[in-house]
């Protein structure tokens, strides 16, 4: 029988629970992230912390901290939007704490309080299914320092979506239970802060399990349906209402990206996944730290009290679903990888089913450290029979220091089982809690380096080189050029030191970028790479991007610094770091005018056209437009033919702010014309011509233009994407509609 609510929730164990995981959780980061006295790697994995967390996170919410939303990314990719990325995470409430310390310790933290609040949130869930304190935290102990939450607990997408996993689970199953429209609330309220993690594939994975579990136990309660339809259209609606603030602008851009599919189920999780199901039971027995935290190793205490699950006398029925979606899941993450060769991540499924492995620990474990009441009881003696014989296997299967933990563990539950006392109980489940704890932090040892301990210097490697490449680059770019994975000195640094970079990695490419970069990269390069190569088709398209500097790396592909064709050239700079550095003399200038313009359908055309060898950069500009804009076009600037016009077109165009989301120009221009800025073309950006709103042009391929009379003008550029702020007004009115019904709902109740 289910104890009542009173009981099930009551506050000093789990203010227990708590403090124990706030203590254990750095403990359990500190020993698997920072093991002393191992030799310390910079692999592929540890690469996208330095390549994309930690920029990310840096830039984002350094801005933020400064009371500024960064809606806009200037130090990439000639510029590219900010929060239509969902995994920056910038609404997600976890994320806070990287507002109040620096961003090494704030990606620690963030890891600390994920582990922390997964574990007790566990400890809830146990509770809401009726278990004991005891067995909650077993399984929490699974679940928060398991080989799946280890291997993302230093990626804040996935460490936060596994961290309300359990909150979720546990309003549902009371939702299901009682039916209250409270429940819904809540449940909708942790679904959206899932989603407000960024991670669209761990968020996808744990929203299906948690969608047949509703199923499951809607048969099982009441198979008539019911009223709870409306309790379920609620928690749809909140977790997209509250949710919108990530999901419309991400959405968004979603549609203008070339490889949307890859850039949607985009999964960055640094375990070790393994090659079969011999593999994966490999994992399952294995306590020896390896590489990477092993995703499908959960501890050896949870394989024991598997058995014990089917055995309990009240959660019979969770039980049956959690082995079972538990014995699905991991095969098909297993399997599905190897035989599916789209962009589906099936690994995402190791996160539902590590919550199927400990969801059903706990049961076996409360089933196991259970009061004895008869020990002829089939319940009792059969689970305990089931526990030797996995043991023996384990025992015979496993590593020698998993033999010894093994053997521990079936002492500690034999004592409790023998004597049958509560002490006896409550004193083998915090000891097998505790070798639980050694187990996993043994297993999990992970060997890559991590930004907390280099970080920001070690994008500071070259100190001398950064310094002439800021000198020469003047109010230009660079362009960073490196191949090797395990290096700090990649594109996304830019974000930190700062320094405007023309090119980007981890970043999701456009349509229109994806043709432009697949001019300048080599043909051996990944799809989507932003690579420059010496046997680049057009190099000439880096003067256009105002890229004035190549930094290359000694094994980069342009540490020679010269192309195999093409007009474009570079010239070599000395510096005294081992980093090559050459100058493009002829970039333009970032802002510039020019008296002509020509119209070409598609950035295809206009890549063909501007890189002809007769084309003048600095007298006529390539506009990618359609009909309507070519007649705005042809009323303010008529002479675009280049015919006679008497005096020698000019014009002194100066960019006089230059801020992330805006920018001011002052023109003065003795003929019509067309103002040039080097930065990305998108959708949000708005210019006005001395306060009236024109259109803004896409010119050069990717960049943008004004046209413009003769005379003086100050033009604005500013960045309002509708979508961001259509998103957070759904966000924040769905919000105020809840504390409003919250608010009615307490003075109608006093």
């Amino acid at each position: 029988m289910i104890p009542p609510v009173e009981h099930r929730y009551a506050l000093f164990p789990l203010f227990l629970a708590s403090v124990c995981f706030l203590v254990l959780a750095p403990v359990f980061w500190m020993y698997t992230e920072l093991p002393s006295g191992d030799p310390r790697a910079r692999s592929a994995e540890s690469a996208d912390l330095y390549g994309r967390v930690y920029p990310a996170m840096d830039y984002g919410f350094g801005r933020m901290r400064a009371g500024e939303i960064p809606l806009w990314n200037p130090y990439i990719l000639c510029g590219t939007p900010f929060t239509a990325d969902p995994v920056n995470g910038l609404w997600q409430p976890l994320n806070a704490v990287f507002l109040l310390t620096d961003t090494a310790r704030g990606m620690a933290l963030q890891a600390f309080v994920c582990l922390a609040l997964g574990g007790t949130t566990f400890v809830l869930y146990a509770r809401s299914l009726g278990l004991g304190n005891i067995a909650g935290f077993i399984a929490g102990m699974s679940w928060a320092f398991g080989g799946t939450f280890a291997g993302a607990m230093s990626r804040p997408e996935l460490a936060a979506t596994l961290a309300w996993t359990p909150l979720f689970f546990c309003v549902l199953r009371e939702f299901i239970r009682y039916n209250r429209l409270a429940m819904a609330v809540m449940a909708g309220v942790t679904g959206a802060l899932i989603a407000l993690a960024g991670s669209f594939p761990a968020a996808v994975s744990i929203f299906l399990l948690a969608t047949l579990f509703c199923l499951y136990r809607q048969w099982l309660e009441d198979p008539a349906y019911g009223t709870r339809w409306r309790g379920y259209t609620l928690m749809i609606l909140l977790v997209l209402g509250l949710s919108a603030v990530q999901w419309l602008p991400a959405a968004a851009r979603l549609v203008q990206l070339d490889q949307p599919g890859q850039a949607l189920w985009r999964l960055d999780f640094a375990a070790m996944l393994a090659p079969g199901m011999r593999g994966l039971v490999r994992q399952w027995v294995t306590t020896s730290a390896e590489a990477l935290p092993r995703a499908g190793y959960a501890g050896l205490v949870p394989m024991l009290l598997l058995p014990a699950a089917m055995f309990h006398r009240t959660a019979r029925g969770d039980a049956f679903f959690f082995l079972a979606a538990g014995l699905l899941l991991y095969p098909v993450a297993v399997l599905g990888r190897p035989v599916w060769s789209g962009t589906l991540p099936f690994e995402a499924l190791f996160f539902p089913a590590s919550f199927c492995m400990a969801a059903a620990a706990a049961i076996g474990a409360d089933r196991l450290l259970a009061g004895v009441h008869d020990r002829r009881s089939p319940n009792l003696w059969i689970p305990a029979l089931l526990l030797v014989l996995l043991a023996t296997i384990l025992f015979v299967a496993s590593t020698t220091a998993g033999r010894g933990l093994v053997l521990l563990h079936v002492i500690v539950l034999g004592f409790a089982w023998l004597t049958g006392r509560k002490w006896s109980r409550t004193s083998a489940g915090i000891a097998t809690a505790m070798l639980l704890f050694v187990d996993l932090a043994m297993a999990n040892a992970n060997f890559d380096q991590h930004p907390y301990t280099d970080a920001p210097a070690v994008y500071r490697q070259a100190p001398a080189a950064l310094k002439t490449a800021e000198e020469q680059a003047l109010d230009g770019r660079v362009v960073i050029s490196t191949r090797s994975p395990g290096t700090a000195l990649t594109p996304n640094a830019a974000m930190v030191l700062p320094l405007p970079a023309a090119n980007g990695r981890h970043v999701p490419l456009t349509r229109d970028e994806a043709r432009w970069w697949s001019e300048l990269r080599g043909a051996d390069a990944a799809p989507g790479s932003t690579e420059i190569a010496p046997s680049a088709a057009r190099p000439e398209l880096l003067n256009f991007m105002a890229a004035r500097v190549v930094l290359a790396e000694s094994d980069a592909p342009m540490a020679a610094g010269k192309w195999e064709q093409g007009t474009a050239s570079l010239r070599r700079v000395q510096t005294e770091d081992a980093a090559k550095l050459f100058v493009n003399d002829r970039a333009q200038r970032r802002c510039f005018w020019v008296p002509r313009w020509r119209v070409q359908a598609d950035v295809g055309s206009a890549i063909l056209f501007i890189t002809r060898s007769e084309f003048d950069p600095a007298q006529e500009c390539v506009v990618v437009a359609p009909g309507a804009l070519t007649d705005h076009l042809a009323r303010v600037v008529p002479d675009s033919g280049g015919g006679d016009t008497g005096a020698e077109p000019g014009a002194e165009c100066i960019l006089v702010e230059d801020l992330p989301e805006r920018q001011v120009i002052q023109l003065r221009a003795t003929h019509p014309g067309i103002a040039v800025v080097c930065d990305s073309y998108a959708p949000g950006w708005r210019a006005t011509l001395n306060g009236e709103s024109v259109p803004l042009l896409q010119v050069n391929g990717l960049f943008r233009g004004i046209a413009c009379p003769a005379g003086d003008h100050e033009i604005v550029l500013e960045y309002r994407p509708h979508t961001h702020y259509a998103g957070m007004g759904i966000s924040v009115g769905v919000l105020g509609l809840l504390l409003l019904a919250g608010l009615f709902r307490l003075v109608r109740g006093t």
